[in-house]
């Protein structure tokens, strides 16, 4: 087969049908799915969608054959296996229990203790960690934010000095006596100056970090169900925030530290969305629900879906996702309860 390079996507050359009918694919069980250009442009041409997205049940797209997403893949994309560890009694109530520092560093919580470990190394610390609802290190990878919920009030740690045989330093602590729910989520701001707190009762704090003092409130519309995910953008112009509703906000970032809602995002099926913002592209975002799977890349600026990608059968669901930092390729972790 002789394929001739052209500018424009390849699914808008029928390429697609023309791999289905080669490896006799069936088009409502098999996916192909590329993850660059035609033409390996770093700038992927904008598609033809008009309708701006405000609040939407599903993307708004023209022609999906048309929509694909690029990065930059690796001569050979094969995964192995570096390590395996085994984590028992790990927290499953929480979100933000497990997390991997710039250092190469490791924090978990299990059941009352925090444990941070080196992988392929026999690095290992453990502390006490009661009641603890969530974990982050900073961007340094040098102190880790620690929320905990205490006498029915939250409490946010920041520690330090996390070496083996030495007592970790509490550089920072504070209840927030105001507050009756738990922080649920957190999540640092790319210069290290603040730290995101989603909350239980749907409530975002913008906490300064070298006194966790409050920030001004968040402007406009909160959640109303428990925040399951905070995350920047790649240099923090944006924040995303998700629910167990389903419920996605998008909100733009000011010198300020104040939050101003941008775009709304509703799952189809209620349940809590997964996403994660690509690691150069300061605008895209990609956007997943766990069921039926639908996996969608937009475009804040434009508020355009520039690719999207559902697939039809429900014998599966996505259970997280996370872009490759380096290669900007997507990794998805998806189940299949249904078999068992």
């Amino acid at each position: 087969m002789r394929m001739k390079e052209r500018k424009g996507y390849w699914k808008s050359h029928s390429f697609a049908t023309v791999f289905n009918q080669m490896f006799d694919l069936s088009p409502r069980m098999d996916k192909i799915l590329n993850f660059r250009d035609a033409t390996n442009q770093e700038i992927c041409k904008r598609l033809e969608i008009r309708e701006p997205l405000l609040m939407q049940q599903e993307p708004m797209y023209k022609n999906e054959h048309k929509l694909d997403w690029g990065c930059r893949p690796r001569s050979k994309p094969l995964a192995f296996i570096e390590s395996v560890h085994d984590l028992p009694r790990i927290k499953v109530e929480y979100t933000n229990i497990i997390d991997w520092s710039a250092k190469g560093q490791i924090a978990a919580i299990f059941s009352k203790k925090l444990v941070i470990w080196t992988p392929n190394t026999e690095v290992t610390c453990a502390y006490c960690a009661l009641y603890t609802t969530g974990i982050a290190f900073n961007p340094a990878g040098d102190a880790l934010a620690m929320a905990t919920f205490t006498m029915s009030r939250p409490v946010l740690r920041l520690l330090n000095c996390l070496r083996p045989n030495v007592k970790a330093n509490v550089s920072q602590m504070k209840v927030f006596p105001h507050l009756d729910t738990d922080i649920s989520c957190l999540a640092w701001h790319s210069s290290g100056r603040y730290i995101a707190c989603g909350l239980g009762n749907g409530q975002i704090m913008i906490i300064r970090a070298r006194d966790f003092e409050i920030m001004p409130g968040v402007v406009g519309p909160v959640h109303y169900y428990r925040i399951v995910m905070v995350k920047f953008s790649a240099t923090s112009k944006y924040m995303a925030s998700t629910d167990e509703s389903g419920r996605l906000y998008i909100w733009s970032w000011n010198a300020n530290g104040e939050l101003r809602p941008l775009t709304a995002w509703v799952s189809n099926e209620g349940v809590a969305s997964v996403f994660d913002w690509h690691p150069w592209r300061e605008e895209e975002i990609i956007i997943a629900d766990t069921e039926p799977v639908t996996i969608a890349v937009y475009h804040v600026a434009s508020k355009q879906v520039l690719s999207f990608h559902r697939r039809r059968n429900v014998d599966c669901l996505i259970t997280a996702l996370a872009f490759n930092k380096i290669s900007g390729e997507l990794v998805v972790s998806y189940a299949y309860p249904r078999k068992y």
